[in-house]
């Protein structure tokens, strides 16, 4: 399977298509596309193996044989390739919805297990989930410099997040009114630039 990305004129005529390339019969899914009001074009999902998300004549591969990520990957207006994130550690990730702010900020939601590293760059930020899936909200800047992550889990396996969608702000929703609230908890307590520590111990609401 493969994932594309379209954009048509008001007419409904296509401008430009853009895809991402794998050598072998992988699996990669798009769950969340999100637009950050400067030109910028974020998708989400997630990814088994090697792929590369460069559609054009560059190469950024991502990924590692048998193992199953959740992705962000930017592009212009113009369809061109900007970067493409995605997760470390040991376990596995899936990306479900995305959103941008009005500052230019990403918010990838999704679910995740074992001990993920949610810096994409030289740093670590690692977060481990319990005995079963967890829920995250992952921050990038429109450079796809990690900002911050936290995560939130129970004694079950949570719902899939469905999207992300932006709004006055941010606001993570879905038909589980529980699940919206936790997801909207860890937003409004890691909205600041402040260290958000691991989100499994519980987080303060705020008005």
């Amino acid at each position: 399977t493969n994932i594309y990305v379209c954009k048509q004129d008001t007419d409904g005529k296509i401008k430009w298509v853009k895809t991402v390339r794998t050598y072998v019969d992988l699996f990669v899914r798009g769950s969340g596309v999100a637009l950050d009001g400067l030109g910028g074009v974020y998708t989400t999902g997630s990814f088994l193996g090697e792929f590369d998300f460069d559609p054009g004549a560059g190469v950024h591969t991502l990924g590692k044989e048998d193992e199953t990520n959740a992705y962000i990957w930017k592009l212009s207006t113009d369809g061109e390739f900007r970067w493409a994130r995605t997760l470390g550690g040991d376990g596995a990730s899936f990306g479900f919805g995305i959103a941008a702010d009005n500052s230019g900020n990403i918010y990838g939601t999704g679910a995740f297990f074992g001990t993920r590293d949610f810096d994409p760059g030289e740093g670590e930020f690692n977060l481990s989930s319990g005995d079963h899936d967890d829920i995250y909200v992952w921050r990038l800047d429109a450079l796809g410099n990690f900002q911050w992550a936290g995560a939130m889990g129970g004694s079950g396996s949570p719902p899939f997040p469905r999207k992300a969608v932006r709004a006055s702000g941010l606001e993570i929703t879905r038909d589980d009114p529980a699940l919206g609230e936790a997801y909207a908890r860890l937003v409004r307590a890691r909205r600041s630039d402040s260290p958000p520590g691991n989100g499994h111990e519980p987080v303060p609401m705020e008005e």
